[in-house]
Protein backbone atom coordinates (compact mmCIF):
# COMPACT_ATOMS: atom_id res chain seq x y z
CA UNK A 1 0.00 0.00 0.00
CA UNK A 2 2.71 2.29 0.81
CA UNK A 3 4.55 1.79 -2.61
CA UNK A 4 1.13 2.60 -4.61
CA UNK A 5 0.90 5.52 -2.26
CA UNK A 6 4.64 6.48 -3.26
CA UNK A 7 3.54 6.61 -6.86
CA UNK A 8 0.09 8.64 -6.39
CA UNK A 9 2.57 10.97 -5.20
CA UNK A 10 5.03 11.15 -7.86
CA UNK A 11 2.26 11.14 -10.47
CA UNK A 12 -0.76 13.41 -8.85
CA UNK A 13 1.94 16.19 -8.38
CA UNK A 14 -1.51 19.11 -9.29
CA UNK A 15 -3.25 17.53 -6.54
CA UNK A 16 -3.98 19.16 -3.77
CA UNK A 17 -3.08 17.01 -1.24
CA UNK A 18 0.72 16.63 -3.06
CA UNK A 19 0.87 20.23 -2.87
CA UNK A 20 0.31 20.31 0.52
CA UNK A 21 2.35 18.20 1.76
CA UNK A 22 5.16 19.92 -0.39
CA UNK A 23 3.96 23.11 1.41
CA UNK A 24 4.79 21.89 4.59
CA UNK A 25 7.70 19.42 4.29
CA UNK A 26 9.36 21.25 1.01
CA UNK A 27 10.91 19.50 -2.44
CA UNK A 28 13.84 19.61 -4.04
CA UNK A 29 13.08 19.44 -7.87
CA UNK A 30 12.46 16.13 -9.80
CA UNK A 31 10.14 13.52 -8.92
CA UNK A 32 12.68 10.79 -8.09
CA UNK A 33 13.95 12.78 -5.04
CA UNK A 34 12.26 12.83 -1.52
CA UNK A 35 10.74 15.10 0.24
CA UNK A 36 13.59 17.14 3.16
CA UNK A 37 10.88 15.57 5.92
CA UNK A 38 11.33 17.15 9.80
CA UNK A 39 10.71 14.05 11.30
CA UNK A 40 11.85 10.79 10.24
CA UNK A 41 9.19 8.66 11.60
CA UNK A 42 4.86 8.33 10.62
CA UNK A 43 3.24 7.36 7.59
CA UNK A 44 4.93 10.42 5.21
CA UNK A 45 7.84 9.30 5.93
CA UNK A 46 7.60 5.56 5.20
CA UNK A 47 5.48 6.31 1.76
CA UNK A 48 8.51 8.89 0.70
CA UNK A 49 11.32 6.34 1.60
CA UNK A 50 9.45 2.88 0.27
CA UNK A 51 11.36 3.41 -3.17
CA UNK A 52 14.97 3.37 -0.87
CA UNK A 53 14.14 0.46 1.45
CA UNK A 54 12.72 -1.96 -1.87
CA UNK A 55 15.72 -0.68 -3.53
CA UNK A 56 17.90 -2.47 -1.07
CA UNK A 57 15.95 -5.56 -1.57
CA UNK A 58 16.54 -4.63 -6.05
CA UNK A 59 13.57 -3.76 -6.36
CA UNK A 60 13.07 -0.73 -8.39
CA UNK A 61 9.46 1.00 -8.27
CA UNK A 62 10.51 3.38 -11.19
CA UNK A 63 10.63 0.44 -13.31
CA UNK A 64 7.51 -1.61 -12.56
CA UNK A 65 5.22 1.45 -11.97
CA UNK A 66 4.39 3.35 -15.35
CA UNK A 67 4.18 7.24 -15.34
CA UNK A 68 0.67 8.60 -16.19
CA UNK A 69 1.19 10.86 -19.12
CA UNK A 70 -1.39 13.38 -19.83
CA UNK A 71 -0.20 16.23 -21.53
CA UNK A 72 3.26 14.97 -21.75
CA UNK A 73 4.71 17.89 -20.56
CA UNK A 74 5.87 16.51 -16.58
CA UNK A 75 7.19 12.93 -18.26
CA UNK A 76 10.23 13.03 -19.48
CA UNK A 77 10.82 10.98 -22.77
CA UNK A 78 14.51 9.26 -21.83
CA UNK A 79 14.23 8.87 -17.96
CA UNK A 80 10.47 8.33 -17.12
CA UNK A 81 9.12 4.65 -17.15
CA UNK A 82 5.55 5.82 -19.62
CA UNK A 83 5.84 3.69 -22.30
CA UNK A 84 7.39 -0.17 -23.12
CA UNK A 85 9.46 -2.18 -20.21
CA UNK A 86 11.27 0.12 -18.85
CA UNK A 87 13.13 3.56 -19.51
CA UNK A 88 13.49 4.68 -22.87
CA UNK A 89 17.42 5.44 -22.01
CA UNK A 90 18.28 1.75 -21.98
CA UNK A 91 15.91 0.47 -24.24
CA UNK A 92 17.25 2.47 -27.08
CA UNK A 93 21.09 3.48 -25.83
CA UNK A 94 22.43 4.43 -28.87
CA UNK A 95 20.03 7.06 -30.15
CA UNK A 96 20.04 8.58 -25.84
CA UNK A 97 23.76 8.83 -26.41
CA UNK A 98 23.07 10.76 -29.87
CA UNK A 99 20.17 12.85 -28.32
CA UNK A 100 20.96 16.64 -27.92
CA UNK A 101 18.76 17.46 -25.11
CA UNK A 102 17.93 13.91 -23.23
CA UNK A 103 15.97 16.01 -20.62
CA UNK A 104 12.93 16.84 -23.15
CA UNK A 105 9.61 16.14 -21.95
CA UNK A 106 7.12 13.46 -23.53
CA UNK A 107 5.37 16.66 -25.28
CA UNK A 108 8.49 18.17 -26.57
CA UNK A 109 9.16 14.80 -28.56
CA UNK A 110 5.49 14.42 -29.90
CA UNK A 111 5.21 13.91 -33.60
CA UNK A 112 2.94 16.22 -35.36
CA UNK A 113 0.96 16.40 -38.50
CA UNK A 114 2.27 18.02 -41.07
CA UNK A 115 -0.16 18.51 -44.48
CA UNK A 116 1.02 19.76 -47.96
CA UNK A 117 -0.55 20.16 -50.89
CA UNK A 118 -0.63 22.70 -53.23
CA UNK A 119 -2.88 25.54 -53.80
CA UNK A 120 -4.43 25.06 -56.88
CA UNK A 121 -5.95 21.56 -55.39
CA UNK A 122 -8.41 21.47 -52.54
CA UNK A 123 -7.18 21.40 -49.15
CA UNK A 124 -8.33 17.70 -49.20
CA UNK A 125 -5.13 15.93 -48.35
CA UNK A 126 -4.40 12.43 -49.79
CA UNK A 127 -2.67 9.95 -47.16
CA UNK A 128 0.68 10.30 -49.14
CA UNK A 129 0.77 13.94 -48.37
CA UNK A 130 0.40 13.39 -44.96
CA UNK A 131 3.17 12.64 -42.63
CA UNK A 132 4.55 12.61 -39.29
CA UNK A 133 7.16 15.20 -38.36
CA UNK A 134 9.49 14.48 -35.51
CA UNK A 135 11.16 16.76 -33.32
CA UNK A 136 14.57 15.15 -33.02
CA UNK A 137 18.27 16.94 -32.55
CA UNK A 138 21.13 15.04 -32.98
CA UNK A 139 24.47 15.20 -32.18
CA UNK A 140 25.11 13.56 -35.69
CA UNK A 141 23.25 12.26 -38.60
CA UNK A 142 21.77 8.87 -37.81
CA UNK A 143 22.86 7.02 -40.99
CA UNK A 144 24.12 3.89 -39.40
CA UNK A 145 21.94 0.36 -39.43
CA UNK A 146 21.96 -0.28 -35.80
CA UNK A 147 20.99 3.72 -34.95
CA UNK A 148 18.20 3.17 -37.93
CA UNK A 149 17.00 0.26 -36.57
CA UNK A 150 16.58 1.60 -33.55
CA UNK A 151 15.24 4.93 -34.57
CA UNK A 152 12.76 2.79 -36.46
CA UNK A 153 11.65 0.50 -33.39
CA UNK A 154 11.21 4.00 -31.01
CA UNK A 155 9.07 5.24 -33.72
CA UNK A 156 6.63 2.26 -33.80
CA UNK A 157 6.45 1.93 -29.53
CA UNK A 158 2.96 1.83 -28.75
Amino acid sequence: MLAKWWWRFHNEGNALWCKLIRSIHGRSGDSNTTLSLKSKSGTLYHIVSIKNDLLNLSIDMSLIFKKKIGNGSDTRFWTDNWVGEGLLKFAFLRLYRLDTNQQWAVSDRAPTFHQHYDTTSAPIATASQVGLVYNWSWLRLIRTWPDLAELEDLCSLK
